[in-house]
């Protein structure tokens, strides 16, 4: 139901799934050491956030997605979800995570470059919203040893505000 929300399919660059068992699906054929975050609010699913790890010589880094339900954007959801796989991400000694997102999606790319993400290219075509093609960015944030700051996990959690369904 969250990627069939109109501002989350017109910026989403996979394809939106039709059921709880077909996102499922997805996730567990991207690999075991993934790390899958479902916020959820009476039983409905309100976020998505997860990173999944890259193999061989790119095992320092991982790829990261992340969705947010239309009626919750811009309540701090997506700043928690990012604060936690920032957390996760050097915990597991990860050195780089990247994304693709929607060139268009304004405050999605505000809340990445917010995280230390830059822009690394541009892809023409790369997905379709409809019937039409999009172009897509692929950003990146290096961790690099030694310079990255964290709270601890109850810390992020207690500066999150509750959500409120109004």
């Amino acid at each position: 139901q969250m990627f069939n929300q109109p501002q989350c399919s017109q910026s989403a660059v996979l394809d939106s799934f039709e059921s709880a068992s077909q996102l499922d699906a997805w996730l567990r054929d991207q690999g075991s050491r993934n790390i899958e975050l479902v916020a959820a609010l009476n039983d409905t699913a309100i976020a998505l956030a997860g990173l999944f790890p890259c193999h061989g010589s790119q095992s320092h880094s991982a790829w990261m997605l992340l969705f947010v339900h239309d009626g919750f954007q811009g309540r701090g959801l997506g700043k928690l979800l990012m604060n936690i796989l920032s957390l996760v991400a050097h915990m597991s000694g990860l050195t780089r995570i990247q994304l693709m997102v929607v060139h268009d999606n304004e405050r999605a790319i505000s809340l990445y470059r917010e995280f230390g993400f830059e822009t690394e290219g541009r892809h023409e075509h790369y997905a379709r919203r409809g019937n039409e093609f999009v172009t897509t960015l692929t950003m990146a944030r290096i961790i690099a040893e030694g310079t990255e700051k964290y709270a601890e996990m109850d810390q992020v959690c207690r500066d999150f505000p509750e959500i409120s369904t109004a």
